[in-house]
């Protein structure tokens, strides 16, 4: 196991999710942890197998550890002349609760810019699958002039059903540039993270019971020797 240490579609800039991407950013190549991650990343692949658009061997934890920054090289599409661009990659990755702890929600967002030409458009799409075969809902957005920065992207939040440990989940992503003219379309991605949230595994009732017996025990002694 390699472990890491359309119009109709809806666009989703997912102000809080875009602070959490940005702070992602900041954090990479963190010497600190706050706490210990409570997954691990592993198997991680790209569609294409090169190190260019999703780049699996760059990808790396940050953070608390439990937040995964995707690696990316040169994903982005330039068009002019008529000439468009549509590059295209996947990514896939599986995800493992650590012992003590359950998998809650995935969370998965990018960062792009992109600058339109007269008569141009530019556009990003996003389609999730979880284990393989359960397809999750697109994301999408499409620019038919102007520029953007830092704009934000992602799919909606999985919730998980409950004692799940370990799930593959894999995206597709496209980027669409197009410009007439000799003036550029440029669009391209700048960050790309899956966050994930996890919640301790809960105590049996027996541990429970044998814990307050315990604590009963303790109490009752201290009052006989006072």
């Amino acid at each position: 196991m390699d472990r890491l240490s359309a119009p109709s579609l809806p666009a989703r800039p997912a102000t809080r999710l875009v602070g959490r991407l940005l702070l992602g950013v900041a954090l990479t190549g963190a010497m600190t942890i706050a706490q210990a991650a409570t997954v691990t990343f592993s198997n991680a692949s790209s569609g294409n197998g090169l190190a260019s658009l999703f780049d699996p061997a760059t990808s790396v934890p940050v953070g608390d550890g439990d937040t995964l920054q995707v690696g990316l090289q040169a994903f982005t599409a330039s068009s002019t002349g008529g000439v468009p661009a549509l590059p295209v990659d996947n990514f896939a990755v599986t995800i493992t609760a650590q012992p003590g702890y359950y998998l809650t929600t995935i969370d998965y967002g990018e960062i792009y810019d992109y600058s339109v030409a007269a008569g141009g458009v530019a556009g990003i799409t996003l389609t999730g699958v979880l284990n393989g075969s359960q397809a999750l809902n697109p994301a999408g957005a499409f620019f038919t002039g102007g520029s953007g920065t830092n704009v934000g992207i992602s799919l909606d939040t999985v919730n998980l059903g409950p004692g799940v440990t370990e799930v593959t989940f894999s995206v597709s992503n496209t980027l669409i540039a197009f410009s007439p003219t000799v003036t550029a379309t440029d669009i391209g991605k700048s960050s790309a993270m899956l966050m994930i949230g996890t919640t301790p595994v809960p105590l049996p009732p027996a541990v429970g019971l044998l814990g307050a017996a315990l604590v009963g025990l303790v109490t009752v002694g201290a009052r006989r020797r006072a």
